[in-house]
């Protein structure tokens, strides 16, 4: 009973485990800087109209428009800032994901993928090692014929009843016997078979010895007329009889080569089922193992996929979080650049920093060489001085004949004549060397910081919504963490039920092996006896083949004397074998092939169940936590399990983790909140690129160079000296040549010798720094033209950029911080969208499961009871041949004593015509009464 009980739940018990089934490179471009002034005038005109032409002829508008930086003519060349690197390293992989949330119409750049991390295929199972479903199985077909013999309802109450042990084995078997008419017809056909063969042979028997009795009271010499008056008979008819007994003889060999092959079969089928019960208790201890196994593979992975990716996706976001410089405030820094170009005003600042350091520099120079000039102007006027007073002393001490020629001398304009203290004490010019020590570059590079202060000062201004999101993204992860414990409890409740019912069942099968022995030894006795049977009869034709009809004949009533002896021991092994292998395919086999409905394993385990009570859940919610958490219909986990689906999906374990609500992150509004509080508003209400001291610097830059420097080049044209020195000297000779005193004209001639030493000396020295003078004069007003016309450019241009961050600033950082905020949730997107395509279509599938139902069904039936039925039914094949066997073996040994009769009578006759008859006890009389006697 136990050992039956054992049979038929085991292979439901075997889903247990199914119950469960994560910088700015700037370059710097001169803006219509002069290299060098050309050597003269023309040169430096022609190079400032040059210079003039590229600049624009109106000033750019204060109004802002699309893009400022490409309606502003600029003459310096601008470099775009490029990428920062650590930007681009933070990227994972290009193209977004669908899972994000968000708003917005516009394509997002900022989205990225996360690559989650393979799931580990786990551990190997055991069972598919065996290769049970391997090879044909060659008793299945019994199974058809016990479907004829036994009833189509299955009897489930008598089924539930050994279940719960209201029934012992032998009640279950006597009251099965009530809805088995047809297999109780079948046993009663057996029975009546199985007495057959004995009652057959002992009337035979009887028959023969009445026979016997009869002959025996005719005497000797009746018996020697019969026989002599019955040989002439036989001569007649032993053609006719040869050819009966070679008939009968052949369809007897048939039925020993068709009994060859039914013990052929038995043997198999002993060894067959040797074999399935020997590996019975390794096969359910790897059954229950695979189980295990499933178990803490699923659960693994369902951890895996939930925790990794959990993990993966928070820590994904938090390092974006913690690189929002890099990410979010970059980006708006390049946006308002391309958008307005603020990287070439700073630029042009910088240009305009250094180009009026240069020009306070030439203004400093220009000083110096005013100094040197007025230095030598000065010396040159002593001199002149000096010279004039020699002429008029000259004119007061000529004498009388030569006064009118000295009167001609006149030493009037002998002064300098050109006015240096003008340009040493310009206010404009000292404007401009104070230049050198102008702050112009520390207000641009404040300015330029602040621009580049944008990324910092938006992590500033995020911080606390950023930590915010941080302890929301932790909370949500505790809580996930905290639900994925029901998988845990439940994991461990489904292997402790798995690790008790295996103990149970190995504990079960510890008495099979010993069992196995005795039925082993049946078995084999079973074969060997119908090997004897057969071994004695096949010898008899053997011997009847060969002639020696005598022996064959003995040997074949030896044959059916074994028979009688042995075929009710042989039907009783018979009936054993069917009525525990039928009843085996009924409550055992039939159930668990009934693909797809299994509606007996069905209505005996499913809600509402005949085991449980009805109106109680079914298998696997008693399995589980004995509710309705895993109340899953049987033919439903074998069915998507034999298609492999994933356990999650199969076994509903959403009421264990509910995976649709663990990661619907659009429900999380503690993380939502967080991430509105992430604005931007303030760190552009509070930027300001042009300050008023940059635009105070800048005024001032415009009126310093705005200078008219023609006034003083005009001072200085002309003659150094109000006279003419050189004509003075050659008037002054000409007067000495017609003085006709030679004192007076030696006083004279010294005189013109002195002014020419003066002019060489003094005068064309004095000339040629004036031209210097003039020269760099010159060169300071070409390069002072383009300066005042690039700052006057460079205030319009970053009174367009104020104006253009002031209203477009805060719409473009609120545009990049919405794509940020949807880089965010585009992460959770996609934890959301890989959790649940993985729990419902790859991860844990519970193939396995349907692997252990296969596994334990093949071995309960085709390794254990389809044997057990192959057995009986090879038995019952090879009784009903030697049953259709025994009266042909009868037939051959009536023709086997006739051909002995009819050959002992032609050598009686040959003898008694050599020879005559005497009383010797070996007359042919007394041979022919022996062997009588002995048949």
């Amino acid at each position: 009973m136990r050992l039956l009980s054992l049979l038929g739940a085991v292979p439901l018990l075997v889903f247990v485990g199914a119950a469960l089934a994560v910088h700015d490179d700037c370059h710097t471009h001169p803006l219509c800087r002069v290299d060098d002034v050309a050597d003269d005038v023309d040169a430096l005109a022609s190079t400032a109209a040059a210079t003039l032409d590229q600049q624009p002829t109106e000033e750019t508008q204060l109004e802002p428009t699309p893009h400022i930086a490409d309606n502003i003519n600029l003459s310096a060349e601008s470099k775009v800032q490029e990428p920062d690197s650590s930007e681009s390293s933070l990227e994972r992989s290009g193209g977004g994901s669908s899972g994000g949330g968000g708003g917005g119409g516009s394509s997002n750049n900022m989205l990225s993928t996360l690559v989650f991390p393979q799931v580990p295929r786990g551990d190997l199972y055991k069972l598919q090692t065996f290769g049970l479903g391997d090879g044909f199985f060659v008793f299945s077909y019994v199974a058809s014929l016990l479907g004829v013999l036994q009833p189509a309802d299955y009897p489930l109450e008598l089924a539930n009843d050994a279940m719960q042990k209201r029934l012992s084995l032998s009640d279950l078997l006597v009251k099965s016997l009530s809805f088995e008419p047809g297999f109780v017809s079948f046993l009663a056909v057996c029975g009546v078979l199985a007495l057959l063969a004995p009652l057959g042979l002992a009337i035979l028997g009887c028959v023969a010895a009445s026979r016997k009795c009869k002959s025996g009271a005719g005497g000797a010499g009746k018996e020697t007329a019969d026989d002599a008056s019955n040989s002439s008979c036989d001569s007649l008819r032993d053609t006719c009889g040869n050819c009966r007994r070679r008939t009968v003889l052949c369809f007897l060999q048939l039925l020993v080569v068709l009994i060859a092959a039914g013990m052929t079969g038995i043997f198999v089928a002993n060894e067959q089922l040797g074999s399935g019960m020997d590996r019975s208790g390794a096969v359910m201890n790897a059954a229950f193992a695979d189980l295990a196994t499933f178990l803490r593979n699923s659960h693994r992975q369902l951890q895996f996929v939930v925790g990794s990716a959990l993990d993966q996706t928070v820590e994904a976001t938090i390092t974006d979080l913690d690189n929002i410089e890099s990410i979010l405030g970059r980006p708006i820094q390049r946006e308002i650049a391309g958008e307005t170009g603020v990287d070439v005003a700073m630029d042009v600042l910088m240009d305009i920093s250094m180009s009026t350091h240069n020009i306070a520099e030439k203004g400093v120079m220009l000083q110096q060489s005013a100094g040197a000039v007025r230095q030598l102007s000065r010396t040159t006027q002593e001199r002149l001085v000096e010279l004039k007073m020699q002429v008029d002393s000259f004119r007061r001490t000529c004498n009388l004949r030569d006064r009118p020629l000295c009167d001609t001398v006149d030493s009037a304009g002998l002064e300098v004549k050109i006015d240096l203290e003008r340009i040493m004490n310009d206010v404009r010019l000292a404007d401009l060397r104070r230049l050198r020590n102008d702050s112009l570059s520390s207000i641009a590079q404040q300015a330029r910081s602040e621009f580049q202060f944008i990324p910092h000062q938006m992590a500033a201004t995020t911080r606390e919504a950023r930590l915010g999101v941080k302890r929301e993204l932790d909370m949500q992860r505790i809580m996930i963490r905290e639900q994925l414990r029901g998988l845990d409890d439940l994991s461990k409740h489904l292997s402790t039920k798995v690790e008790k019912m295996r103990d149970w069942t190995l504990r079960k099968l510890d008495d099979v092996p010993q069992i196995e022995e005795w039925r082993w030894l049946t078995g084999i006795l079973t074969a060997s006896s119908v090997l004897m049977i057969w071994t004695v009869m096949m010898s008899a034709i053997s011997c009847g083949c060969c002639g020696s009809e005598r022996k064959a004949g003995c040997t074949l009533i030896f044959a059916l004397l074994l028979l009688a002896v042995l075929s009710v021991a042989l039907w009783a092994v018979l009936l054993a074998a069917l009525v525990v292998g039928g009843h085996g395919q009924l409550f055992v086999c039939r159930p668990l092939y009934e693909e797809p409905d299994f509606s007996v394993l069905t209505a005996l385990f499913d809600r509402p169940n005949m085991y449980y009570g009805s109106g109680k859940p079914g298998l696997f919610s008693n399995v589980g936590f004995k509710n309705e958490t895993l109340d899953v219909p049987i033919r439903t986990v074998l069915a998507e399990c034999r298609d492999n689906r994933p356990a999650y999906e199969t076994f509903k374990l959403s009421k264990v983790f509910d995976a649709e609500g663990a990661t619907a992150f659009k429900t999380w509004h503690g993380l939502h909140a967080e991430l509105d509080r992430m604005s931007v508003d303030q760190s552009f209400r509070n930027l300001q690129l042009l300050t008023p001291s940059l635009q105070k610097t800048l005024q001032g830059l415009l009126d310093t160079t705005s200078v008219d420097l023609s006034s003083l080049r005009t001072a200085l044209s002309g003659s150094v000296t109000a006279k003419d020195l050189t004509s003075f000297a050659k008037q002054m000779e000409n007067v000495a040549n017609q003085i006709k005193d030679g004192a007076t004209a030696g006083r004279l001639g010294s005189l013109v010798t002195k002014t020419r030493r003066l002019i060489s000396t003094n005068i064309l020295p004095l000339e040629t720094r004036r031209d210097e003078l003039v020269y760099q004069l010159t060169a300071l007003e070409v390069q002072l033209m383009p300066i005042e016309k690039q700052i006057t450019q460079s205030m319009s241009h970053l009174k367009t950029i104020q104006y253009f961050v002031g209203n477009q600033g805060t719409a473009i950082a609120q545009e990049k911080m919405r794509q940020f905020v949807e880089r965010i949730l585009n992460y959770v997107g996609q934890f959301q969208e890989y959790v649940l395509d993985s729990v419902h279509n790859t991860v844990a599938p519970c193939r396995p499961v349907w692997n252990v139902f296969q596994g334990v069904r093949q071995l309960l039936c085709r390794h254990l009871v389809d044997p057990l039925n192959g057995l009986w039914f090879c038995t019952m094949w090879c009784m009903v041949l030697f049953l259709l066997a025994t009266p042909t073996s009868i037939k051959l040994i009536g023709y086997f004593d006739k051909m002995r009769k009819s050959s002992l009578l032609a050598r009686t006759q040959i003898g008694s015509q050599e020879s005559p008859p005497g009383p010797n006890w070996t007359s042919p009389e007394y041979v022919a009464k022996d062997e009588v006697k002995t048949v």
